[in-house]
């Protein structure tokens, strides 16, 4: 996980772009990589954007996805929701976040196109991304393995606060 430890205000629009995305996995597992921000809101805990690869019905076949994933807590209950699984096959691309107002935009730009598509929007108010939430995150649950090269991380705002540092790089597995 490579976490920038920003506070953002306003609009915004966060841009990730990636190479040689691959997974390794057994039947019934997935791997992907994602872009996340958390909101300070009492409701809305964090979105995210995935590319992602499964092999969760083998029967069926590989399925490469390109995935909105919308997590808030509502009465003190989690809720996840993942609202749009497009196909994606490209290895190579852009994940972006984009906030106008009070809705956020979901978009993947495969290999080096300069046309993003839209995966989702979600309303999540006009809150600031809490410091430290914007994460780029590599996963594979339990067995497997998923590679990734970042290439950049691009942050447009309205506002930023924190300090400029390099990215704290985590292992879960530590």
């Amino acid at each position: 996980m490579i976490t920038p430890r920003l506070r953002l205000q306003g609009d915004f629009d966060v841009t990730v772009a990636f190479r040689d995305f691959r997974c390794t996995i057994p039947d019934g597992l997935d791997g992907s990589i994602h872009l996340v921000v958390e909101f300070e809101s009492d409701d809305l805990a964090e979105c995210r954007i995935y590319r992602s690869f499964n092999r969760f019905h083998p029967e069926q076949g590989d399925e490469s996805t390109c995935t909105a994933g919308v997590f808030r807590s509502i009465q003190g209950q989690r809720q996840f929701n993942y609202p749009a699984v497009p196909p994606e096959e490209s290895t190579a691309g852009r994940l972006r976040f984009v906030r106008r107002g009070e809705v956020l935009y979901y978009l993947y730009a495969e290999n080096d196109s300069s046309h993003f598509r839209l995966i989702h929007k979600e309303k999540v108010g006009t809150a600031d991304v809490r410091p430290g939430s914007l994460r780029l995150v590599v996963e594979t649950n339990r067995e497997g393995l998923t590679e990734v090269v970042w290439k950049s991380i691009e942050i447009r705002t309205g506002g930023i606060r924190g300090k400029i540092v390099p990215p704290r790089l985590s292992n879960v597995n530590e």
